[in-house]
């Protein structure tokens, strides 16, 4: 068993690898335990390693998978050590926050209790020394274990950020926020970030929008609006985010939350300037 093999069986769906899982658990849950422990074990000696498949994410999706093989405790720890470079930390506490409800709760519980050690010694590849952590907001969030003062305040410095893959975090963060500051102030603050100077944040933004349809909350019109808007924007890269947003819409809520929003696809699945646009809101239609 390889660490490629296991993500390709741990995420398989359901309905076409069940079995598989079922074969092959008890070597995965081996496997993602014996490489978390050395990687604890390097990272206290102050050696990283960076890329590869994540151990952790993938003992995540297994535990979650699979309860009677979990390896909650190694994850537990993992999590909490601070040696671990962040760029190790962050796809597994994302991986919790977008489960939080599958995950158990003292589990939960338990990562949630301290973050400060969430935190890292050591940030990894892309993650500027002592730069705030959108991973650890995002999974605060889900978890309802920070409050409404210090979410805002933590998202502001991302959002203010001059790198723009930061604000991109930020813009990621939103719709998570939106469990502790409220869908109305998170919706109001992503609608801002859609105006940001960098194509590559207001295709995200667009995107995140998505969630907010159908959401209640008193902009729901306004973002309604402001994904049409986008939707109608030069170049490719602000429309596909929208479209990836109105993708997540139609699979949560079922439908794109408003009529003109249908009008518009079928607009510019005929006339929109760019051909990979409109192939795009066809394939969205069908």
């Amino acid at each position: 068993m390889t660490l490629a093999r296991a993500a390709h069986i741990v995420g398989l769906p359901d309905e076409c690898g069940s079995e598989l899982l079922v074969a092959s658990a008890e070597s995965i849950a081996n496997l993602c335990a014996s490489v978390i422990d050395g990687t604890r074990s390097s990272a206290a000696r102050g050696v990283w390693s960076y890329g590869g498949y994540n151990a952790a994410s993938i003992g995540t999706l297994l535990s979650i998978k699979r309860p009677e093989l979990a390896i909650w405790p190694a994850l537990i720890g993992f999590l909490r050590d601070v040696a671990i470079a962040a760029s190790d930390k962050d796809p597994v506490l994302d991986t919790f926050a977008f489960h939080v409800e599958e995950i158990p709760t003292e589990v939960v519980e338990i990562v949630s209790s301290d973050p400060r050690r969430l935190t890292s010694v050591e940030p990894g590849m892309f993650h500027p020394p002592g730069a705030d952590s959108a991973a650890v907001l995002r999974f605060l969030c889900a978890a309802e274990a920070i409050d409404e003062g210090e979410a805002l305040s933590v998202l502001m410095r991302l959002s203010g950020a001059e790198e723009p893959s930061t604000r991109i975090e930020a813009s990621k963060s939103l719709p998570l926020l939106g469990k502790v500051i409220g869908n109305a102030l998170a919706s109001g603050y992503l609608l801002h970030m859609t105006t940001d100077p960098s194509v590559l944040v207001r295709m995200q933004s667009a995107e995140m929008l998505g969630y907010f349809l159908g959401s209640d909350n008193v902009n729901s019109r306004v973002v309604a609006q402001r994904l049409i808007d986008m939707l109608g924007s030069d170049g490719v890269a602000v429309p596909f985010g929208a479209l990836r947003g109105l993708r997540m819409a139609k699979q949560n809520i079922g439908s794109f939350g408003s009529p003109e929003i249908l009008d518009t696809l079928h607009k510019i699945s005929q006339d929109h300037a760019m051909v990979r646009v409109r192939y795009a809101a066809k394939s969205l239609l069908s």
